[in-house]
């Protein structure tokens, strides 16, 4: 069996896929993962040719399918819709706690924009003084909430200092 190197989307580990599986996680940090692009279409070529090493792969478990999705006629699934529950796997590793005491105490020079990286919109609440303070408001409540995302479009949910 052959397996493909991959890289953790988000711990960055060098990982091995084994593309007869249906599902993959990082041994690392136990995050699901998701192949895109290049390695997807590969997984998917060599399901198709056979398998790697001329192996077939095996037929999926009709328990394991997603209930309301059914197979197309090349015998694999769609990826589902990401809920917010599949969102709130991208988790940053910006603390949820910093962001929003940054807000409330220094929200109209906006570093808490900084913080998160997104520096246009922070340079943009100097000049107008977190956007005449309704900006800011806005921030903290979406901080509060957890629908706030950080530069890369992670969201900060993670508590810890």
């Amino acid at each position: 069996m052959e397996y493909i190197d991959y890289n953790c989307p988000y711990c960055g580990a060098q990982i091995e896929l084994d593309p007869a599986e249906t599902e993959w996680y990082c041994a690392y940090c136990e995050s699901r993962i998701i192949p895109e692009g290049e390695v997807l279409q590969k997984i998917r070529y060599e399901r198709k040719r056979g398998g790697f090493a001329g192996e077939s792969a095996p037929e999926p478990d009709r328990w394991e399918i997603p209930p309301r999705q059914d197979p197309r006629r090349d015998g694999y699934y769609d990826l589902p819709q990401r809920s917010y529950r599949a969102e709130l796997a991208y988790v940053s590793p910006k603390s949820r706690l910093v962001a929003l005491l940054l807000a409330i105490f220094l929200g109209g020079l906006g570093i808490h924009r900084f913080y998160c990286g997104k520096i246009g919109t922070g340079i943009l609440y100097i000049f107008t003084g977190g956007l005449c303070g309704i900006g800011t408001l806005v921030d903290i409540i979406m901080i509060a909430c957890g629908k706030f995302t950080d530069s890369n479009g992670l969201f900060l949910t993670n508590w810890d200092a």
